[in-house]
């Protein structure tokens, strides 16, 4: 089990691993939080106030993608990079993840016109 664990976070530190995971979900509240504060409060297609239910329904495929972006830039970059300096881009990674898999989505859209 211990080699499993250490082929998929690439370290066999996994609380240092799993540490980066909450520092990137905290990004990730960032984000969604920043995004929450921008939408469009009288629009028909949204609640007027905020809904836990309608953000999990509208968002939840993108966040487990983020997740899984993030698992898998997190397990790469320990593989360059001191534990530390994981921790912090996994907060970086978090942050910005979800638009970056937005970018390359929309980049390979365009491909295909």
């Amino acid at each position: 089990m211990n080699k499993f664990l250490n082929l998929i976070t690439g370290t066999p530190d996994y609380p240092t691993w799993l540490a980066g995971l909450f520092f990137a979900i905290i990004g990730l509240a960032f984000y969604y939080y920043s995004k929450v504060r921008k939408r469009n409060a009288e629009s028909t297609a949204t609640p007027y106030q905020f809904s836990f239910r309608f953000f999990l329904r509208d968002n939840l495929s993108e966040l487990i993608f983020s997740i899984l972006a993030i698992m898998l830039l997190m397990r790469f970059s320990v593989e360059h990079l001191t534990p530390e300096a994981t921790i912090l881009l996994a907060l970086g990674f978090g942050l910005t993840g979800p638009k970056v898999i937005d970018m390359i989505m929309k980049y390979q859209a365009g491909a295909r016109k």
